[in-house]
């Protein structure tokens, strides 16, 4: 191969390696933007969310968390007019109880149903602002 050539190559390998970088921060970015949707929300069109990334808001019902393996979870996200089931693998944050308003990050999986990998527990005057906003505009 001659200087040219070798030229050629390092330059076809560099934008390779750009448009993978740019594919790569794309989807990230998606991801990372997904709107906070409330749970009557997502079970109102369950097919432009299902096998999705999602971030849903709502408050666990009382009486339904249950430890049904290491690190494993299930429970129920209401906003208080619909309820989706919560399959949870993780480090529960420290301020999580029953009650308290929470955002589950995770998938779809079926109508009702949510496989999250991620929990972030809210303080119950923000969740309370944010439910009477939701409602005041007409989304749930």
């Amino acid at each position: 191969m001659d200087q040219k050539q070798k030229k050629k190559v390092k330059l076809a390998a560099g934008i390779l390696i750009v448009v993978l970088l740019i594919l790569a921060s794309i989807n990230s970015i998606g991801n990372f933007l997904n709107p906070l949707k409330f749970v009557s929300e997502v079970t109102a069109q369950p097919e432009q969310y299902l096998n999705r990334n999602v971030q849903v808001v709502g408050v666990i019902v009382e009486g339904t968390w249950q430890q049904t393996g290491p690190n494993t979870f299930t429970f129920q996200l209401t906003d208080g007019n619909d309820t989706v089931d919560v399959v949870y693998t993780g480090d529960v944050p420290g301020t999580f109880k029953p009650g308290v308003g929470i955002t589950v990050i995770g998938t779809l999986v079926s109508e009702d149903k949510v496989v999250a990998n991620k929990l972030l527990a809210k303080c119950p005057s923000k969740y309370e602002e944010t439910l009477k906003d939701a409602q005041e505009e007409g989304r749930i």
